[in-house]
């Protein structure tokens, strides 16, 4: 009994005792924040005031935001802008900034895109600029039922990394019931692995019909040649590329761009094993550089020079493309190049035959007829006919 009494009074004492520490720090917390006097507070306030000034004085050093820049440029009168922004930056007469919200008085946030659309439709403003929040559900397409049928200029500032979305966002310029069919611009820098991006819409392009409505030859297998690289000839190209900066081929000189100053080979090997296109041995107590497995892929050589030095990236895929220009050339001489099947007569062009060589030859099981057609293909409209549109 006696034990449990003790027990009992130690417990209430150690509870007692908590209590008095956790007052006692408590009191100690009260008293650290009354320390605070107005000379910290005016030192806060000196310390903000340096750091916003010297934001400002970075601020004038960096490059301003791209749509503010193109809007500027335009004016807020002539752009219609389709964002998810809320706001804006816009450059005043006397070269300062100010922040603008998009919303018009009595206007809500969401009728804001939709209000600048009718607007461009309308031929109220002649340029829209359109972001990834407002690149699907909306149609920009030069209508019959408008009174203004101007045709669309389509620049794409940013290629998308999936080919169904930029498709999905070249598709609000070229729908059903227009006028007159878009152009389409794409802005690439020299990057040599940006190529990455305009090869895989450009073989997108090529064998899907979404832009086209079932005529591929709306979008010209020529036009997208230079631009779709992953093909037979491109993975020639780039095998015989591979082989050749290792020392399995000779190199070919001629086709290493002329601006690069180095050993070029050893700086290619150097950067494709630093991001694994390439692997490094040692034999016979000598350096060799050996081809990965599936390197031969061209969308993985895209993607892994991304990674390499700027400067080699360049003359990398320089001397890619000269290898795939000079394969294209000797197919085209030796006859064996294969521009796909082509509609002569779409679109309305006028097809005048102009002379036909036809050859008999024997063969194990017969005689077999061969023709060669010379065909003039003359599209457009003559000036006579221009001037009556």
């Amino acid at each position: 009994m006696q034990d449990r009494i003790l027990e009992h009074l130690c417990s209430n004492m150690n509870a007692k005792n908590k209590e008095e520490e956790f007052n006692a720090s408590f009191d100690a917390q009260e008293s650290q924040t009354a320390k605070i006097t107005e000379h910290d507070v005016e030192r806060c306030i000196t310390v903000r005031e340096r750091l916003l000034d010297k934001i400002e004085h970075l601020g004038r050093r960096m490059p301003p935001n791209t749509l503010d820049k193109i809007i500027s440029k335009l004016g807020t009168n002539v752009v219609a802008e389709m964002t998810g922004r809320r706001g804006r930056v816009i450059k005043t007469e006397d070269n300062r900034y100010r922040y603008e919200q998009r919303c018009e008085a009595e206007t809500s946030m969401d009728l804001v895109n939709y209000m600048e659309k009718q607007r461009f439709m309308e031929d109220t403003k002649h340029v829209a600029i359109i972001s990834e929040a407002a690149s699907s559900g909306i149609s920009l397409q030069s209508d019959r039922r408008l009174s203004t049928q101007r045709r669309r200029l389509h620049i794409t500032l940013e290629l998308p990394w999936s080919a169904d979305r930029a498709i999905q966002q070249f598709g609000r310029t070229h729908r059903s019931n227009q006028a007159n069919a878009p152009e389409y611009v794409f802005l690439i820098s020299d990057l040599g692995g940006e190529s990455r991006f305009a090869a895989t819409v450009a073989k997108r392009l090529e064998s899907l019909g979404a832009l086209t409505q079932g005529d591929r030859r709306a979008t010209d297998a020529r036009d997208l040649s230079k631009f779709n690289i992953d093909n037979n000839i491109g993975r020639c190209a780039l095998e015989n590329v591979l082989q050749q900066i290792t020392g399995e081929k000779p190199l070919e000189k001629m086709h290493i761009p002329e601006s690069y100053k180095g050993d070029f080979s050893f700086d290619c090997c150097v950067a494709l094993s630093g991001v694994g296109m390439l692997s490094v041995t040692v034999n016979k107590g000598q350096q060799m550089f050996v081809i990965e497995k599936d390197s031969y892929n061209i969308p993985k050589f895209l993607n892994r020079i991304l990674g390499c030095r700027v400067e080699v990236q360049n003359a990398l895929f320089k001397f890619f493309l000269n290898k795939m220009y000079s394969l294209i050339l000797q197919m085209k001489r030796s006859g064996h190049f294969d521009l796909g099947i082509l509609d002569l007569d779409a679109h309305g062009a006028n097809v005048t035959a102009m002379k036909l060589i036809r050859f008999i030859r024997k063969h194990a099981t017969g005689i077999a007829a061969t023709e060669l057609h010379t065909m003039q293909v003359v599209r457009g409209m003559s000036f006579e006919q221009a001037l009556t549109k």
